[in-house]
């Protein structure tokens, strides 16, 4: 009996220890190029840049919710059903003293930035990418009330940039990933060293910073 009790406490010591352990920054490379943020009060945040949305169609995703441990070394990850109100983009605006034409810069999240697919000013065509390179940059002489419509080569909605100055300015644009409710119902994740796995499809998440970050 008192061997018993004694293998009971060190389970129970040794899921605590480890549950301790889990949190901390994982990361998906390659196709899956996602994220998970793991916090030591059973909170998630999840972002995906991965290339199933380029051949989708669709729009960067992220969710967030709550996360525990099984006692199967599951990692449970469920969404929170309600939306979050995220802004399209966010846009920074600098006044440039030494160019006569406007700037544009298109970055996500990450700081990298966005290839620039079509361009419109005032419902006409000022750029089309038939062949070539995409874009990183559009630069326009531009006036007050002028408006700008741009797309983008995947990931995000296409955007558009009322004009209210005169001034040549450059504007640099982050794109939002799209919130996305529900997004995981109780998906597991198998627990290995430093690495999540997600049942589903086997990806991988490695883990790149550990709790405290």
């Amino acid at each position: 009996m008192r061997t018993w009790v004694t293998l009971t406490i060190l389970f129970n010591c040794s899921c605590k220890v480890a549950d301790t352990n889990l949190p901390g920054e994982y990361k998906a490379k390659s196709y899956h190029m996602s994220n998970i943020l793991l916090d030591s009060n059973g909170h998630f945040t999840f972002s995906n840049d991965g290339l199933e949305f380029l051949l989708n169609g669709e729009s960067r995703i992220w969710t967030q919710g709550t996360w525990k441990r099984t006692p199967k070394n599951q990692l449970i990850l469920s969404s929170i059903s309600d939306s979050i109100a995220t802004p399209r983009f966010e846009v920074n605006k600098q006044i440039l003293t030494d160019s006569s034409q406007s700037e544009f810069v298109f970055i996500d999240p990450n700081k990298d930035t966005v290839l620039i697919y079509t361009v419109y000013k005032n419902d006409k065509i000022a750029f089309y990418r038939s062949h070539g390179p995409f874009l990183t940059m559009f630069k326009a002489s531009l006036s007050k009330a002028d408006t700008m419509f741009f797309s983008f080569t995947w990931g995000f909605h296409p955007v558009q940039i009322p004009i209210a100055n005169d001034k040549p300015t450059k504007y640099v644009i982050t794109l939002n990933r799209v919130f996305r409710p529900n997004y995981f119902r109780n998906t597991a994740f198998i627990i290995r060293k430093n690495k999540l796995i997600r049942a589903t499809d086997k990806a991988k998440f490695r883990k790149t910073k550990s709790n405290g970050i």
